[in-house]
């Protein structure tokens, strides 16, 4: 409990974090900037054996909003929202 308090997450579990910026090439000019944070969860089943099942799954949901913001962003009209 008390390590959970100092640090926001519980014992022997991993995160993740992403920084993003996307800047036009040609002009330099900032587009677009985020961060995002992911923590692990503590379960029993057969995707937590898998030491990198959460990055995988941190990684398609970062790709999806991503895809969905980028399609948002440029006006597109069959852009599918993440369940994130």
């Amino acid at each position: 409990m008390l390590k959970n308090l100092g640090t926001g997450k519980p014992l022997f579990v991993g995160d993740a974090s992403i920084e993003v910026k996307i800047a036009d090439a040609r002009t330099g000019q900032i587009l677009g900037a985020g961060a995002d944070r992911h923590v692990g969860n503590k379960r029993l089943d057969a995707d937590s054996f898998d030491s990198w099942d959460e990055v995988f799954k941190t990684l398609e949901i970062w790709s999806d909003m991503a895809r969905y913001r980028l399609c948002s962003e440029r006006g597109g009209t069959h852009c599918v929202k993440p369940n994130a």
